[in-house]
């Protein structure tokens, strides 16, 4: 088995040299540092180019993501609909699709030859593709916003997302959306839109507890207009997975979306931001060989 560990320097404020050696020093005593590449991401690009030419090169291995989210979205774009798994390391700043698995339990040994399943993934307008949740509506303007800040307000560090939630919710507003869900037509004015492969996104919020990441289908949540103190109240129970008895909460299970909307917006994939008008979101199944390096937390969520 080939390895490829692809270590991106823009995620997080981890030591990646010091957790480098660790890697290099295990795979040495165990006699196999020769099948094993490492890359320091040295540009935005970097981690998919190396992971595509690892693909092109080998009939089967494993590409490591050793990053956050961004990291894990970038590298399953190139490694879809191809036999090479991909596996992470957690070592970005909110490691949101790490957090259905037991990472604390995680050893280097685990590397080595993990059990390998085929999961799903959400293309987007035919250019993106989400591994775990792409969503629209009030947590989008957030993140446009802190990142907006964070180039002004550096000093700020992670309060400039308290700054951007307070900007938000003093500008509420919902977003008016035409919907195509398979068959269904869904029209009104949401808050917010979340299309769900996995379950956490957002620094720990959990909109699909119970998603499974190779059933075939994406879970939807959407959030009809809510008022400042229906987000507020609603907020915790949108982080601990609990709003599914919410009345204006909506829940669809589905193959293909299509979005509709009267002027340009953001869709969050993964941590990336995509403007359009319109949005066709297909789900395809089984398509990611991923590589399991921590036991599911809960287990019916990989079948």
């Amino acid at each position: 088995m080939k390895y490829l560990f692809i270590y991106s320097t823009k995620a997080g404020k981890n030591d990646f040299n010091k957790f480098h050696r660790e890697i290099k020093d295990f795979f040495i005593k165990k006699s196999l540092i020769e099948n094993c590449q490492f890359v320091f991401t040295e540009d935005e690009n970097h981690g998919r180019r190396a992971a595509k030419k690892f693909a092109l090169e080998n009939k089967e291995g494993i590409v490591y993501a050793c990053g956050g989210d961004g990291t894990l979205s970038e590298i399953a774009n190139v490694l879809k609909n191809t036999n090479i798994a991909l596996g992470l390391i957690p070592m970005g700043t909110a490691n949101d699709f790490s957090k259905i698995f037991d990472y604390e339990k995680f050893t280097l040994d685990d590397l080595i030859n993990p059990q390998i399943k085929k999961i799903d993934t959400i293309e987007i307008n035919k250019t993106h593709t989400s591994i775990n949740i792409a969503s629209t509506g009030l947590d989008t303007r957030v993140l446009e916003y802190a990142r907006e800040y964070a180039k002004k307000y550096k000093f700020l560090g992670k309060r400039i997302y308290d700054l951007a939630t307070l900007k938000v919710l003093f500008n509420n507003r919902g977003q008016k959306i035409k919907m195509f869900i398979d068959e269904k037509i869904i029209e009104g004015t949401y808050t917010l839109c979340a299309f769900c492969n996995g379950s956490y996104y957002g620094g720990g919020f959990n909109p699909a507890p119970n998603s499974i990441l190779n059933d075939g289908k994406m879970e939807i949540v959407l959030a009809e207009f809510l008022k400042v103190p229906e987000i507020i109240r609603l907020i915790p129970k949108y982080k601990k997975g609990q709003i599914f008895n919410e009345d204006k909460i909506k829940i669809f299970k589905a193959e293909n979306v299509k979005i509709e909307l009267p002027e340009e917006i953001n869709l969050n994939i993964d941590g990336e931001l995509l403007k359009d008008r319109e949005f066709n979101l297909k789900l395809n199944k089984e398509n990611l060989k991923f590589a399991i390096l921590a036991n599911l937390k809960n287990k019916n969520q990989i079948k």
